[in-house]
């Protein structure tokens, strides 16, 4: 009995203690002050809500809705190039002989800084589709690449602009009407788009940059394409006389290893209406191993009343060529027909995503002179009536993010002219390249 009084009052002594807890705790106190916790909160979030709708409105009332539907329609990209080269025959007037862009030696150039804007258009065989392309160019490479009739000066190019319509005509036709870039060529008109830094010489002495006209493309099927081209001319947004020039061209990819590509041209290049340029090639290119690509561009070219020598030449020409190895000896008839052939050989490896190397070679038989004598304008070969020139270049590519383009390059240039290269056969230049996409 005493055992169990004990118990009896344990129990009531540890509920009386529990009580007394209770009791010592304002539970409404901290119910009241986690409420105004939750209030303030809430406010809090409510003035957060309301400011990024405000935000928002004022974004929506300084953009108009047209702007913004359109740079969500228009692609952004463009980039920044400088290079460093050096010329083992140490030319006294700095220029590197026969480049297009990498023309200085011994001298940190600012190639370019690329601005375009393009709203892409694609075959459709259903729909109606517009675009357009604007490609603004600054930089020391402008003064070698503007067409006649159209510049912002030495340093700055407005080197595409144009509209393109997709008529839902078979599989699509494209009509581009303006400025477009040549359908010449294995390399970019921009070489930092090549795999080599330097144009060969295909690219700088027998290929145009840009025409001023229309272009029609229809794609046959997914391996083939045709495209007819009607310009002012060659690198001309002015057009130098009554005609226009033509170029037609052809793709067949049948499948995506190989590729076969046909180009002609044909036009009136010499302030008349009777003296026709034409030029015509052939480009194979085939993925020989899945690391290596091996590309051949074939071209032959003629012209009538050609600039041959003697046409921007003095009356004291014949004193002139007397003094310079190599060339003429005797007054030549002005004009003339000319003709040029030439082959270039690509082998590119594609080790990774980061690094590639591309061989190089080249050959170009100026007959005539047409294309050599005196140009190109900034690094003008010596006065001649006809060289070959030939070209070995090595570029290694780096890219240790995508959108950098590091690209050391080694090369060697020969002519027939021992005194083509200042006074040398030869000529060797060593330099890098480096480029930033955007």
């Amino acid at each position: 009995m005493r055992k169990h009084t004990v118990t009896v009052v344990g129990l009531a002594v540890l509920l009386a203690g529990f009580a007394h807890a209770d009791e010592a705790v304002d539970y409404k106190k901290l119910y009241e002050e986690q409420k105004q916790r939750n209030d303030d909160l809430e406010k809090r979030i409510t003035l957060i809500e309301e400011r990024g709708k405000e935000d928002l409105y004022l974004a929506k009332e300084t953009v108009p809705e047209t702007t913004v539907g359109f740079l969500e329609k228009v692609e952004l990209s463009g980039f920044a190039s400088a290079s460093y080269f050096y010329n083992f025959n140490r030319p006294l007037d700095h220029a590197n002989t026969g480049r297009g862009f990498d023309v200085k030696h011994n001298e940190f150039m600012i190639n370019k800084a690329v601005l375009t804007l393009e709203k892409p258009v694609e075959y459709n065989a259903f729909d109606w589709q517009a675009g357009f392309a604007a490609q603004l160019v600054f930089g020391q490479d402008v003064e070698y690449m503007q067409a006649s009739g159209l510049d912002l000066g030495s340093n700055g190019d407005l080197f595409l602009a144009n509209v393109t319509l997709n008529i839902p005509i078979g599989n699509g036709l494209k009509v581009t009407f303006g400025k477009y870039g040549t359908m010449l060529g294995y390399e970019a008109s921009l070489t930092e788009n090549n795999y080599n830094w330097s144009g060969g010489n295909q690219w700088t002495l027998i290929e145009p940059f840009t025409h001023t006209g229309l272009a029609l493309a229809y794609k046959i099927s997914d391996e083939a394409e045709v495209q007819l081209l009607i310009n002012n001319g060659w690198d001309n947004v002015t057009d130098d006389n009554g005609s226009k020039s033509f170029m037609g061209y052809f793709n067949y990819a049948p499948n995506d290893n190989t590729s076969f590509t046909l180009v002609g041209y044909g036009g009136p290049e010499a302030n008349n209406d009777s003296d026709w340029r034409r030029d015509a090639e052939i480009i194979v290119s085939h993925k020989l191993t899945p690391h290596l690509t091996g590309v051949v561009q074939l071209d032959y070219g003629t012209e009538s009343g050609a600039r041959v020598i003697g046409t921007t030449l003095t009356t004291n020409f014949v004193d002139l060529a007397q003094t310079i190895p190599g060339s003429v000896d005797a007054e030549p008839t002005l004009g003339g027909r000319a003709e040029w052939y030439a082959a270039g050989l690509w082998l590119t490896y594609e080790k990774s995503e980061k690094w590639n190397a591309t061989l190089r070679t080249d050959y170009l038989n100026d007959n005539d002179g047409a294309r050599t004598s005196q140009a190109p304008y900034r690094t003008e070969f010596p006065i001649n009536t006809g060289q070959e020139l030939y070209s070995v270049t090595l570029t290694l590519n780096y890219k240790p993010i995508p959108e950098i383009r590091i690209s050391p390059e080694l090369r060697w240039d020969r002519s027939s002219l021992r005194t083509a290269f200042d006074g040398h056969r030869d000529q060797v230049t060593i330099g890098v390249g480096a480029a930033y996409f955007y």
